[in-house]
């Protein structure tokens, strides 16, 4: 938590706070204490059910913290990256075939794989998923067997790299979209965190600094590991989830607590 919080929270929060439990506050124009608004997603439950769920069924959403980024608002000439403008964003709005009967259960398979690629752990644990269906979710990103509309696309058909554990992409292999191959996973987090500029991340649109010659390698380890729940087994619980709190508009003058 320390370390996300000197690292990460000038853009992205923890369940809504600095990572130690705390809102984050800035200076608004008058001088006064603003409550601060993330420029990139909350990692709170990143790599859980909800979050793979949420980048399925709701992509736009789910990273519409983005848009807050002054990079986004005043982009020049720069290609950056667009929650509502991508492949993505056009396939996961799709909210009729998504969300159709036929297709409840190819969710729910396919959230089951991007979760077991992730390989997250639950406070030490090993989490012990349904491999049937965690074979259905595989089939489903790499050949696309879904019902209705989207019957014939697949997560592969962009994500060449998806169906395995993490495989690092040169530049020169990279197909142009973000490497999914164990997406989440402790070794894509580092990889991502280390060089997240990299062909095989988000390449020239990246706006988010690499880490590599900001943490040590102690350092980026124990990083990782607290946000894959990779730890010694702990009776110590989790700060309060502050995104309700968090959620005051931007310039919105609020007490500091």
């Amino acid at each position: 938590p320390r370390l996300f919080a000197k690292h990460c929270f000038g853009c992205h929060r923890y369940d809504g706070h600095d990572g130690r439990g705390r809102l984050v506050y800035e200076s608004g124009a008058d001088g006064k204490q603003v409550r601060g608004v993330p420029t990139a997603v909350d990692l709170g439950d990143f790599g859980s059910p909800s979050w793979m769920r949420a980048v399925v069924m709701d992509y736009s959403n789910h990273f519409a913290d983005l848009k807050n980024a002054a990079w986004f608002k005043n982009p020049g000439d720069a290609e950056v990256l667009n929650p509502d403008e991508s492949e993505m964003a056009d396939w996961s709005g799709d909210a009729e075939a998504l969300n159709s009967p036929e297709n409840a259960d190819n969710v729910k398979a396919l959230v089951a794989f991007l979760v077991a690629q992730a390989a997250h752990k639950d406070n030490g644990q090993e989490v012990v998923a349904d491999q049937k269906q965690v074979e259905r979710g595989r089939v489903l990103a790499v050949e696309g067997d879904w019902a209705g509309a989207i019957n014939g696309t697949s997560c592969a058909d962009c994500h060449s790299s998806i169906g395995s554990s993490f495989k690092a992409v040169g530049d020169d292999d990279a197909d142009g979209y973000p490497n999914l191959s164990g997406y989440g996973s402790a070794a894509w987090l580092k990889s991502f965190l280390a060089n997240p500029g990299a062909a095989q991340h988000y390449g020239e649109k990246n706006q988010m600094p690499s880490y590599a010659d900001r943490m040590t390698a102690e350092e980026l380890e124990l990083l990782v590991r607290w946000l894959t729940g990779d730890y010694a087994p702990t009776a110590v619980e989790r700060y309060d989830n502050r995104l309700e709190a968090a959620s005051v508009e931007s310039g919105e003058v609020a007490e500091k607590e």
